[in-house]
This record gives C-alpha cells, sequence and structure tokens, in this order.
C-alpha cells in the first residue's frame, strides 16, 4: 500500500499554517477510514504513514477527485467545554464565537489553551463580536469601541489561526435613512486595518448579512474593498426573516465573494436555528449555487451549522450531506 503513496510525496512545499492544519486533519480523516491504518491509535502511527497520506490528501484535494464539503458547527467559546468531548469523539471542526464578555474574561494564555483542548486539529474560524457594533457607524465612538472589540477577537486568531473570521457590516437602512453612502463610506475607512491584521495571521475577513434586506449594500461594500482577503458569509436564515428578496437574487449578487455560509433553519418569522429541513428554507438552491461558484473558482465554501443542540447540529449534518448526496447523482 504504501508503495503506491510514497510517489505523492513530493509534492507542494510549506504551505501556510491554516492550510497545514487543514490537510493534516483531513488525512487523520481519511487514515481513520482506511482499514490498514484503523487499528493503529492515530498518535502512535509512524510518522511516515502520516506524511504519505497527507500528500496523498494534497494530490486529491488538488485534482479535486476529493471534494472537501464537510460542514463545521458553531461553539460559543463559553460553551466549548460543555461540548468539548462530542466535538473531539465526532472529529467537528468548529467556529468559535468570542462574545465581548467571553473576550472581556479571557486571560493570558486562555487562547493557547483553547488549542491544547482541541487535541483533534479542527479547522477553525473565528465569530467576531457584534451586539451593538457598527463598523459603518458615523458616531467616533461607537467606531471606538467596534475596533477596540475587533482588535480584542484578533488578538485572540492570532493564537488560533483560523481560517476565516467573521463580522457583521452593521449596516441597517432605517438607521441611515436609506442612504447607503453614508454608511459605505465610513465602512470603507474602518475595514483597511483589519485586513492588514487578517493578512498577518493567515485569515481571511468573512462579512455577514443579517438585517440588510437586499444585497447590493455588502456588493457595494465588497467592490469597494476589492480585496482578496475579504469576502461574506450569507446566511440564508437572515435572508429567510428579513427581506422579501427571492434567495436566488442574493445568490446571484453576492456568489462571487461568498467564502462561508451559516446554516440554520426557520420560518420566515423568527430567527429559530432550527435544524436544517425544519423550516421553509430551500437549502438545495443554496448549496447547487455555491458548489458550482466553488468549481469555477477552485475554492471550496466552508459551510457552519448553527443549531441549538448537538442533537439539531447531527440533523442538520445529515440533511447537508443528502443535498450534496443528491447533487452529485
Amino acid at each position: 500500500m504504501l508503495t503506491g503513496i510514497l510517489p505523492l510525496m513530493e509534492v507542494t512545499r510549506t504551505p501556510r499554517t491554516r492550510r497545514k492544519r487543514r490537510i493534516r486533519t483531513t488525512a487523520r480523516r481519511l487514515m481513520a477510514s482506511l482499514p490498514l491504518l484503523r487499528k493503529a491509535p492515530l498518535p502512535k502511527m509512524p510518522k511516515i504513514v502520516k506524511v504519505a497520506a497527507e500528500a496523498l490528501l494534497r494530490n486529491l484535494l488538488k485534482s479535486r477527485l476529493l471534494p472537501v464539503n464537510s460542514p463545521q458547527v458553531r461553539v460559543p467559546c463559553d460553551l466549548l467545554d460543555e461540548y468539548l468531548s462530542v466535538i473531539i469523539e465526532h472529529r467537528l471542526d468548529i467556529e468559535l464565537y468570542l462574545s465581548g464578555s467571553v473576550l472581556d474574561s479571557m486571560r493570558p494564555g486562555d487562547a493557547e489553551r483553547i488549542l491544547q483542548k482541541l487535541t483533534h486539529s479542527p479547522r477553525i474560524t473565528v465569530h467576531a463580536p457584534f451586539m451593538d457594533l457598527n463598523p459603518g457607524a458615523v458616531d467616533s465612538r461607537v467606531l471606538e469601541v467596534t475596533r477596540a472589540r475587533f482588535h480584542q477577537a484578533f488578538d485572540v486568531a492570532e493564537v488560533l489561526k483560523p481560517e476565516i473570521i467573521v463580522l457583521h457590516s452593521g449596516y441597517e437602512k432605517w438607521k441611515y435613512d436609506h442612504d447607503v453612502d453614508l454608511w459605505l463610506q465610513s465602512s470603507l475607512s474602518f475595514w483597511p486595518e483589519f485586513i492588514q491584521r487578517a493578512e498577518s495571521i493567515g485569515a481571511r475577513l468573512a462579512i455577514e448579512n443579517i438585517f440588510e434586506d437586499e444585497p447590493g449594500s455588502l456588493a457595494l461594500l465588497m467592490k469597494a474593498l476589492d480585496n482578496s482577503r475579504v469576502g461574506i458569509c450569507f446566511d440564508p436564515g437572515h435572508c429567510n426573516i428579513f427581506t422579501t428578496v427571492p434567495q436566488k437574487q442574493w445568490l446571484d449578487v453576492l456568489g462571487p465573494y461568498i467564502i462561508e455560509t451559516h446554516l440554520h433553519d426557520n420560518n420566515g418569522d423568527f430567527d429559530s436555528h432550527f435544524a436544517l429541513g425544519q423550516g421553509n428554507i430551500d437549502f438545495k438552491e443554496v448549496i447547487a449555487a455555491l458548489s458550482v461558484r466553488a468549481e469555477r473558482a477552485g475554492q471550496d465554501v466552508i459551510h457552519t451549522i448553527e443549531a441549538l443542540s448537538p442533537e439539531d447540529t447531527f440533523k442538520s449534518i445529515k440533511a447537508l450531506e443528502a443535498i450534496h448526496q443528491r447533487l452529485s447523482s
């Protein structure tokens, strides 16, 4: 078996830290599924086997023979210990939500301890705080608080090395009297320092839709920033509540910029965060559109499950797997 794998070890050289972590995580999953390797505990596997499997994964990912569409799960940082055993047992990738109160309570070394707890080396993304914050605010004091909170989250990200940091845009048309340019100009002066920090971390920024009732404001922001480090986190649950614009139009307008999704269901009346399939959102339309976009761009979209319980999380993962199966058949 190794004779068929070893020649593949001469592929790509040193990738970025986040890419290495993703390859190692996927390699472990692949190795765990191979009968010849399943008998050996992963930490005790010969180094040559690990290196060979990682090289194999690089080739499969590069050739797109092995698409990576496994979702990750959202975990509030203050609940990480409560769900840690489930996360490790199922080798789940995670998006860690850092609220303002969590950031205020963190002590030196806490971020390092989070990594030590995650013994399965998952892919990590981070969701920065958003309550009461606005990166497009007109009031300088609001901008000051927003900037301070974001820098706190980025300090943690410096240690966690996430692939993506999710943030909110702050735009609500009623607050700005429909003057999107007022918000846009303030936003354009706010984001550059965080784009620079993201680059130093090796992460990308994903701006999430929430109260926007049409995709135009976020499209304007993407075009104005025009930076490969910045994309969109598309939340069809929020879209289902706060807009009458068809979901397909959102996907058509924002599709080129979408690098992550937040997946949870509702019936259009409340941000319920149901398991996928328990509301009225057409997730097949979302996954189909983004799969085509990912194939053309050669870059996978990260799907994040935002359920409220482990049971609903696993229901959502199964529902998402079923969608992928239907689309590939």
